[in-house]
């Protein structure tokens, strides 16, 4: 699903944008994922992991879910750069359908 995209103002002055993921995001988006799975053991991956994560495969993430009726990922891109991300994921049956997932919720400076 894409979202539509929106700004807001940082603590520090700096605009920061929220929208989804874009083609143009994809190496921003690899170098994200390697620089925070350094920062903090509270999340699931260690910086030498990141390994697998390719353009072709962000790609691929980023079309499968901004073609979706039930996922969403916001980027959070801070003067040009990537600077956070955040995956959403709900149920759709019956059973189910209050359920979501989110995941990959992290911040860098």
């Amino acid at each position: 699903m894409v979202v539509k995209e929106f700004e807001f103002t940082l603590k520090d002055g700096r605009k920061a944008v929220i929208r989804s993921p874009k083609d143009e995001d994809i190496q921003g988006m690899l170098e994200y994922l390697y620089i925070s799975a350094g920062e903090t053991e509270f999340i699931l991956r260690y910086p030498e992991e990141c390994g697998k994560y390719t353009p072709e495969g962000e790609k691929a993430l980023f079309d499968r879910v901004n073609a979706s009726e039930n996922e969403a990922m916001l980027v959070c891109v801070v003067e040009g750069k990537v600077a956070g991300n955040c995956q959403i994921v709900w149920k759709t049956g019956l059973k189910a359908r209050h359920q979501c997932g989110i995941n990959n919720v992290k911040l860098r400076r």
